[in-house]
């Protein structure tokens, strides 16, 4: 597999290409972390930020904590998520089925559910269940598309 560079720093170029309303957010989420996972993305000159065919059509807006990236689908304004490991393969990017908005509230119930549970060796089994509820009342697929095992913290 190639080599690849992708960078957590939101450009000025990426910036503007952003809708207004989530150009408006985004210029405050600049480089908050939610939680381990979701860290929105720092301000930077920098353009260029991955070297696939349909870079264009996303924006990072949030990195994890191990390489991987949320972006925006300029296209739909929909979130997808690209695992570093097979990035330049086809199912490397995938659609979580989730707005903008809907992914900052995800991130913030996620934090909340980090910061309750980061003193257990394993989280309470209704407080997993509380979290899968609150991620099913945002979109019905987000528990089943979410890429990481976030139930054990």
């Amino acid at each position: 597999m190639r080599n690849y560079h992708v960078k957590s720093n939101l450009s000025k170029n990426s910036l503007k290409k952003l809708p207004n309303e989530i150009k408006n957010y985004m210029q405050l989420l600049i480089g908050k972390e939610f939680y381990g996972d979701c860290r929105f993305a720092n301000e930077h000159e920098d353009e260029g930020w991955l070297d696939r065919d349909d870079s264009d059509n996303f924006v990072v807006i949030a990195e994890s904590g191990n390489g991987d990236s949320w972006l925006l689908r300029l296209e739909d304004k929909i979130i997808y998520f690209l695992d570093h490991e097979i990035w330049d393969e086809p199912e490397g990017i995938r659609p979580m089925g989730i707005s903008f908005e809907q992914f900052v509230i995800m991130a913030d119930l996620l934090g909340q559910f980090e910061h309750d549970v980061k003193h257990t060796t394993t989280p309470p089994e209704e407080a997993v269940e509380q979290l899968k509820g609150q991620l099913h009342s945002i979109e019905r697929s987000l528990v089943d598309n979410y890429p990481y095992d976030c139930y054990n913290v």
